[in-house]
């Protein structure tokens, strides 16, 4: 039996900000909800068994759409989050993205490197299998 997996990256989200919703409470802005409803229609004739999301609120809300089409639930997984880079939304982080990719064995304090990032989307084919 042949399956088919689709990545998808999330909708246009509320831009990150000091004093905003976190990472994972982040949601979309009515670009992104028109782009979900998009996708939505562009996937209308697949017929998938499972579909699977990050836990952010944003990778939730453009999978929503589609899900309903399907009559499926959203699982989420952590395992399926964005890099956790440590980098704030400062004026200057394009820099320390820079940085990041020049070391990329090299984390922030409680962050997670290039490197991990690397080793955790090597099993991404086991994390979407094992659900199937």
């Amino acid at each position: 039996m042949r399956s088919t997996i689709f990545l998808v990256r999330h909708a246009q989200p509320v831009p990150p900000t000091p004093n905003g919703p976190d990472e994972y409470r982040r949601s979309l802005t009515e670009t992104g909800r028109a782009q979900a409803n998009q996708l939505a229609g562009s996937l209308a004739d697949l017929d998938p068994s499972v579909v699977k999301s990050s836990p952010y609120l944003r990778a939730v809300q453009t999978l929503e759409p589609a899900a309903q089409q399907w009559n499926l639930p959203i699982h989420t997984d952590p395992r399926l989050r964005e890099w956790n880079s440590g980098i704030e939304p400062t004026p200057d982080y394009a820099r320390h993205y820079a940085q990041s990719w020049a070391h990329p064995q090299w984390a922030r304090p409680g962050a997670e490197s290039l490197l991990e990032l690397t080793e955790r989307c090597g099993g991404l084919s086991a994390i979407l299998w094992a659900g199937r």
